[in-house]
């Protein structure tokens, strides 16, 4: 959210002087309140985002589990030192106070146009009070934006009772006023003038956004209310994306291209709801259908209740048609020709219906993924899984096993001490890969039994209340075991970094917050898709949703990743007061909850579910798991 508010607000408050105003004026009632930008907006807009209230969004972000993550006393003190090191942003605290102090909401910023050599750009917001309450707003961005163009001139336009204030300048072209409790910008003066007749709503005025039909129906398959909101007319940037592909001779497939033309528009919106957040997609695209069958989630009974991530979709292998369009050189299919098995076999093989889970038992160093496949016809399969396992890996064989009717690959390393086992299954209804036997064993031992599965659980019934039945694809993410599990193991490798003095300066490794205290606020993250008559419905929801934790991912694991190489980065000079680094602890007596344990004779090892210490043998079962709840 705070993307769209920074980018609304650095539009927005660019231009000119003030002239006079008078009491508020609110636009015509057409649309809900959190839509009233609609109604400004031009019916032909290319995108349009929208912040409703920002004093709302203030309050659910303080609500949100985030902020109370945040507001934990040792969060605050951990972050205390590496804050200090980071410059302090007067000005954004500035901005948003004067923001608060005249009430300003229903921020908008609208894209009329990307056929033009200069994109057109209409943006405003309303307030309360008289002009003089935006003189402390405005005074900054409008002497920085004469410091920068030094030669741009100021001007006025009289139209109507109003007189429009503009700035010309060689690269930039802004005219902008305040009137009835509306700030408004545009890059245009002629879309300046069409925002003022709509807010008079007049009987010639241009046809505005909430009028338009793909945009009214878009809106009403979003929840309100929300915090912001993107709508995106697809059409223009379609066909952008055509005239780029056949500019580059990369040509777009026919089939694929008649899917792209029935989308129409696509909305976004996102916001705060208790604790959490939600995203919410809609594509409008009536008559897109896909051609995998609805998810039946058949791929559930493969996992425990102890299962961290679980995602499902219905997908369809591509026509070879289809494929050579997109790989013009063909290496796609040089890689299956090479592996001996080509896209037909794949179809006829497998169904619809995929899904990868991850389980991380405690005590377990790594997690343990498995990916399924639903079978549509089991002799191909195995021909498939005969082809796949033909050449080994170098220093390696596959072992074949049949048990209980289902047909096993186990990767063996001919050197022992190997600490995975590649494992490939063929059963009645799935083909199944994992990283260890024992995992791809355990998930179908569950499959075959009654005890329970991931959606018995109160914690994955809860979350998916939140959320639309998915029958396009489903995801769910235990995000508070997750951060049990990373941060233990991270806390248990933090004495590594002791003496480290780039890490000392930065970070102080003592006041790390107990696991509780984070993860107490933590809840899954969750995400269905699913289709409706008029397009395709995404909902997400989690303290953050799936779209933010993709994002924010990347940066953390990126910091992390940086922070790990210098923490075992050797100093080229110990200091004088190190003591010596910790001795590595056997991975079945090294718990992800704690330090490592002080060095000493090494138990017995027993095999963790999740990632077995040495290969197994081709005749391991897997080992009796407790039955345990979340």
């Amino acid at each position: 959210m705070e993307k769209y508010l920074l980018t609304a607000v650095s539009i927005a408050l660019l231009g000119g002087g003030l002239p006079s105003c008078s009491a508020q004026v609110k636009p015509g009632a057409s649309v809900p309140g959190d839509l009233v930008f609609a109604d400004l907006v031009p019916g032909d807009a290319v995108v349009a985002l929208s912040i409703p209230d920002l004093k709302r969004a203030q309050t659910g972000w303080k609500a949100s589990a985030l902020y109370q993550i945040w507001s934990e006393p040792e969060v605050q003190t951990f972050l205390g030192k590496p804050l200090s090191k980071v410059p302090s942003q007067p000005e954004l605290i500035s901005l948003l106070s004067k923001l608060d102090a005249i009430e300003a909401r229903n921020f908008f910023i609208s894209l009329v146009s990307i056929n033009t050599d200069k994109p057109l750009v209409v943006a405003g917001f309303a307030f309360k009070g008289d002009a003089a309450a935006l003189e402390t707003l405005l005074a900054k961005p409008k002497a920085e934006l004469k410091k920068k163009y030094p030669d741009g001139k100021t001007g006025t336009i009289p139209f109507g009772h109003r007189t429009i204030e503009t700035f010309d300048a060689k690269d930039v072209s802004l005219a902008s006023l305040v009137t009835g409790g509306w700030y408004f910008i545009a890059s245009d003066v002629s879309q300046l003038k069409n925002v003022l007749d709509r807010l008079d709503a007049k009987g010639d005025a241009p046809p505005s956004l909430a009028k338009d039909a793909d945009f009214k129906s878009s809106v009403a398959r979003v929840p309100a209310p929300h915090d912001a909101l993107t709508f995106v007319r697809a059409r223009p940037i379609l066909d952008k994306i055509f005239a780029l592909a056949a500019a580059t001779g990369k040509a777009i497939p026919d089939t694929q291209r008649q899917r792209l033309e029935k989308i129409r528009a696509v909305v976004a919106t996102t916001g705060f709801e208790k604790e959490k957040l939600r995203d919410t997609v809609f594509i409008l695209a009536p008559g897109l259908k896909t051609d995998a069958a609805p998810l039946a989630l058949k791929s559930l009974p493969f996992t425990s209740p102890e299962t961290l991530l679980f995602l499902t979709a219905a997908v369809t292998i591509p026509e070879e048609s289809d494929l050579a369009a997109a790989d013009p050189m063909g290496q796609i299919s040089k890689s299956f020709a090479d592996a001996g098995f080509n896209l037909k076999d794949v179809r006829a093989a497998v169904g619809s219906e995929s899904a990868v889970q991850l389980d991380w038992s405690n005590g377990a160093l790594y997690p343990s993924p498995v990916f399924s496949v639903e079978l549509k016809d089991r002799p191909t399969a195995l021909k498939l899984l005969a082809a796949a396992t033909a050449k080994p890996p170098k220093d390696s064989e596959w072992l074949a096993r049949t048990d209980d009717g289902v047909e096993y690959r186990i990767l063996t390393a001919k050197k022992p001490g190997t600490p995975i086992a590649p494992t490939l299954a063929v059963t009645g209804t799935h083909f199944l890969a994992g990283i260890s036997q024992v995992d791809v064993r355990g998930a179908i031992a569950r499959a075959k039994g009654n005890g329970t599965h991931l959606d018995g659980t109160p914690a994955y019934k809860s979350a998916m209340a939140e959320v639309g039945k998915a029958d396009v694809s489903l995801f769910y993410l235990d995000t508070k075991s997750v951060f049990e599990r990373l941060y233990g193991l991270g806390r248990s490798l933090s004495p590594y970094a002791q003496g480290n003095k780039q890490i000392e300066d930065t970070v102080d490794l003592e006041k790390l917050p107990a696991t509780e205290t984070v993860s107490r606020h933590l809840t899954p993250v969750v995400w269905t898709q699913r289709t409706l008559e008029d397009g395709i419905l995404a909902e997400s929801t989690g303290p953050l949703t799936l779209n933010q934790l993709v994002i924010s991912g990347l940066g953390i694991g990126g910091f992390a990743a940086a922070t790990y190489q210098r923490a075992t980065k050797p100093p080229t000079e110990p200091p004088a007061s190190s003591s010596p680094a910790p001795q590595a602890t056997p991975r079945s007596t090294l718990s992800p909850f704690t330090a490592p344990v002080p060095p000493g004779p090494a138990p017995q090892a027993t095999p963790a579910r999740g990632l077995p210490l040495t290969t197994p043998g081709p005749d391991e079962k897997p080992p009796v798991q407790p039955k345990t709840g979340r």
